[in-house]
């Protein structure tokens, strides 16, 4: 009996079985039900391959937005700490976190790294640094294995600074330890594109 089931590649594969788990007991029991009533063998496979595509993509779902619940954070301390997930080990395939940094209003951002692992080519893992609440703001840098942060750090040009951490869905690293803080503000902001400031 061949059943087909695509599991999302944006899942990381140790925890696909775990979403199978839970919708393969659904789906064999309404499937039994359905085919008793026609000729079993030939019934089951496609109901089950049916049945198992709806009710494990509604699970997925479900388990995407909690599994990418955790990685989206809003940061108010006067300093802290952020990392990619899994730091120190290797983060999942298909992420897609934010930070969202938030000092006084009379202080701006001032980020470093501890670490800084990703794949080495541009528009596969990537660090998107913005100048302000969210993605709308000034692009401060977009950083990957090949053009790592400025060991300096990072500057922001007011009291927000907004990252997104993304990764595709092969190879993976490592990741990033960050350390932000509230500095006076000075009016000193870094814009960091293809390895020089602006």
């Amino acid at each position: 009996m061949f059943i087909y089931l695509s599991i999302h590649p944006s899942i990381h594969p140790s925890s696909q079985p775990a979403i199978l788990s839970v919708c393969l007991p659904v789906c064999l029991s309404v499937c039994l039900s359905v085919c008793l009533s026609t000729y079993l063998p030939a019934c089951l496979p496609v109901c089950l391959s049916a049945c198992l595509t709806v009710v494990c993509s509604f699970f997925l779902y479900i388990f995407k937005f909690l599994y990418f619940l955790g990685c989206n954070e809003t940061l108010t301390g006067f300093n802290g700490t952020f990392h990619s997930p899994n730091y120190p080990r290797k983060y999942p395939d298909g992420q897609y976190c934010s930070w969202r940094i938030a000092v006084s209003p009379t202080q701006q951002v001032h980020l470093t790294f501890t670490n800084f692992s990703l794949q080495s080519d541009n528009n596969t893992d990537g660090l998107y640094v913005y100048d302000g609440e969210n993605s709308t703001g000034e692009v401060l840098g977009v950083f990957y294995g090949g053009h790592p942060p400025p060991k300096e750090g990072i500057y922001s040009s007011s009291n927000h600074m907004f990252l997104i951490f993304k990764s595709d869905r092969s190879g993976s690293y490592t990741g990033f330890s960050a350390l932000y803080s509230a500095v006076d503000y000075s009016g000193k902001i870094s814009v960091f594109l293809r390895g020089h400031y602006l």
